[in-house]
């Protein structure tokens, strides 16, 4: 090999590392392309999460449509509907610190002196 093939040779070896460098580091070069690559993969994690939500809310329109004990179920537990001869009973619950059952004292009106 001669001297003048070496010098092509080493030329061609540093054009194509220049390229390649090139390529890695421009604008819209490898970087880039693992970026589009990472959202790529969350868009369609995306997709597919919004595929099931629409699925099942394809279903549960059916049922709306067709089943009217689906439909009562809904109205009780979004709208917090009861039946007609039902009777809804409301619960106090028990003040932080006083046992079950314990009556709790109304509190005292303001600038009155706290009662033994």
């Amino acid at each position: 090999m001669s001297v003048r093939d070496s010098l092509i040779f080493t030329g061609l070896i540093f054009a194509l590392f220049g390229f390649f460098l090139f390529i890695a580091l421009e604008d819209r070069g490898l970087a880039h392309l693992l970026d589009q690559s990472r959202t790529l993969a969350k868009v369609q994690e995306e997709n597919t999460r919004l595929e099931e939500e629409n699925s099942e809310l394809c279903r549960s329109i059916g049922r709306l449509k067709s089943d009217m004990g689906y439909v009562e179920s809904m109205a009780r537990r979004d709208l917090g509907m009861v039946g007609k001869e039902e009777v809804v009973l409301r619960f106090k619950k028990d003040a932080p610190g006083s046992t079950p059952g314990e009556a709790s004292s109304p509190p005292a009106p303001a600038g009155s002196a706290p009662s033994p």
